[in-house]
């Protein structure tokens, strides 16, 4: 005797290029509604329900959550542009210089508004080897 399986059942695309090549016109499947059938059938067969549910999301990690709560951090994210990371830091501390560089020309400007014009410094031979160096800042 002979033993016939039952022809095993095409995947809803197989289906659609079957029908497509045997010259039937037949509406597309309704893809969602095939899936749904396979996990009613998964479901009955092992009574997990995780093909209904969606992929449960990754949880955050510290990483993540430290990048979220401090948006002004730099990220290298592919290693071939960390040679950017240098540069950034240059052009950053300038800035910073320049900003400091401002607020002190105002501070100036508002004291010397408020009290005159700075008495000289006397020449910083005469100074104490100390103060010297803060005389030739100025």
């Amino acid at each position: 005797s002979v033993l016939v399986l039952p022809e095993a059942p095409l995947e809803p695309a197989e289906a659609e290029v079957a029908a497509a090549a045997a010259g039937d016109e037949a509406p597309p499947a309704d893809v969602a509604a095939v899936w749904e059938g396979i996990a009613k059938t998964e479901y009955l067969f092992d009574g997990d329900g995780s093909g209904w549910e969606s992929e449960a999301e990754e949880e955050e990690t510290e990483q993540e959550r430290y990048l979220k709560e401090n948006p002004g951090v730099p990220v290298v994210e592919h290693l071939e542009d960390i040679w950017l990371v240098g540069r950034w830091q240059r052009e950053a501390a300038t800035l910073e210089r320049k900003e400091k560089e401002k607020r002190l020309r105002r501070l100036r400007r508002r004291l010397r508004d408020e009290f005159g014009d700075a008495p000289a410094l006397p020449e910083p031979e005469a100074l104490p080897a100390g103060l010297r160096s803060l005389a030739e800042l100025d």
